[in-house]
C-alpha cells in the first residue's frame, strides 16, 4: 500500500491552535464548555482559564484539524 492519511488515530481527532499547540479535540471542546460555564454572571470567573487550553482560543473555529500522514513508519503533518 501507499501512504495513508487520517485526521484521527484510534478515533481521536487532533486539533491545533494558531500557534501550533496540539490538543485532543474532545478535550478542547470540554475546556471551552467549562470556560463558558465559568463565565456565567452568577459565577466568579477570573479570566485565567484552567491551563488546558490557551486563552487565545475563544471558540472551536480558532482550532484547525491536524491531518497526519503515515508512510514507511514515519508520521508527518503537511503543515
Amino acid at each position: 500500500g501507499g501512504a495513508s492519511s487520517s485526521g484521527t488515530s484510534s478515533g481521536v481527532t487532533i486539533v491545533a491552535d494558531p500557534y501550533g499547540a496540539l490538543y485532543h479535540k474532545e478535550a478542547a471542546v470540554q475546556a471551552l464548555l467549562k470556560r463558558k460555564q465559568q463565565q456565567q454572571p452568577n459565577n466568579s470567573y477570573n479570566g485565567k482559564g484552567d491551563g488546558s487550553l490557551g486563552l487565545h482560543v475563544r471558540r472551536l473555529g480558532d482550532l484547525y484539524e491536524a491531518r497526519f500522514y503515515r508512510e514507511n513508519n514515519v508520521t508527518s503533518c503537511p503543515i
